[in-house]
């Protein structure tokens, strides 16, 4: 994905992400909430290095009861959402 949105509207077990800047001078960021929207409760926030891409895995995975947003900021090129219902 690669703007901010919602992702499930249904409880999700989140089980990792992987978030790529959009160049090598740049930074993304990327929030998660357990809900609808950036209204709901924030669950997770990750951050990459300068031109460095993260990876986050759950093991246990993390129970997001209510839905699963994600709001994209900075340069970022793209974030993979790994989840299952």
């Amino acid at each position: 994905m690669t703007v901010s949105r919602v992702v499930s509207k249904l409880g999700v077990k989140l089980r990792g992400l992987v978030i790529t800047p959009s160049d090598t001078d740049k930074y993304a960021a990327v929030v998660i909430y357990d809900g609808e929207s950036e209204d709901d409760d924030i669950v997770l926030s990750v951050r990459t290095g300068a031109g460095q891409t993260n990876s986050v895995n759950f093991d246990p995975p993390l129970k997001l009861e209510r839905g699963l947003y994600v709001s994209i900021s900075g340069d970022c090129e793209c974030v993979l959402v790994m989840y299952e219902y």
